[in-house]
């Protein structure tokens, strides 16, 4: 419940611009650190998800799972925005549905064009099993963002102002309204800095929307 208050004011602070990005995470020791088990992490992550849902919209939530449990209570701020946007990472059947029952995007990671296809595909199966409609959901991508062309082209936008407008097409093609940019560049640190700054004003500007 800390954590949804935290959310909710921040979409209230924030004047309806928070987007909340969740996954059932891969690192176990990093679970370990948190506290947080790491079995059955995503049915637990599941119940999180529909208690936020009941959280921001209900005036007098409760909720009685398996591993939370809380009596009607008063939960205030709501967000500004309703629904607030959720966008399910993962790459597995069971973050598919995740994506299907409480998402507003699928946010996929660092995969080529043909596996962004594939499961981009299995989402929208999902979201059909569950009885909601395909186009309620979109489609987020994080990516490389990679001038110099050093890490694998089939997981980048990279090279030049063309390659780069060459992919973006391809990932339009298949669905992608949102990129999220992860900058390499050589360099260090100000290289990385420059990188999304030379993409908003060389190639942005002809990206076809």
């Amino acid at each position: 419940m800390q954590t949804a208050k935290q959310i909710a004011s921040l979409d209230v602070l924030s004047e309806g611009r928070t987007i909340l990005g969740v996954g059932v995470g891969w690192m176990a020791k990093e679970a370990g650190v948190l506290g947080m088990p790491w079995d059955k992490r995503g049915a637990r992550s599941d119940e999180q998800l529909e208690i936020f849902r009941r959280l921001f919209s209900e005036r007098e939530p409760s909720f009685d799972g398996e591993f939370y449990s809380f009596p009607k209570v008063g939960f205030e701020p709501k967000p500004i925005q309703t629904p607030l946007p959720i966008w399910v990472g993962g790459s597995s059947p069971a973050a598919f549905r995740r994506v299907a029952l409480y998402g507003h995007a699928f946010h996929a990671a660092f995969q080529p064009p043909d596996v962004i296809a594939s499961e981009w595909a299995a989402v929208q199966r999902e979201c059909e099993a569950v009885g909601r409609e395909p186009g309620e959901v979109s489609l987020s991508l994080r990516i490389f963002l990679d001038p110099a062309a050093v890490m694998d082209p089939d997981k980048s936008i990279a090279g030049s102002k063309d390659q780069m407008l060459e992919m973006i097409a391809r990932l339009q093609a298949i669905g992608v309204t949102h990129l999220l940019l992860d900058p390499v560049a050589r360099g260090g640190v100000q290289a990385r800095l420059d990188a999304p700054t030379r993409f908003m004003e060389d190639v942005a500007p002809h990206v076809a929307v």
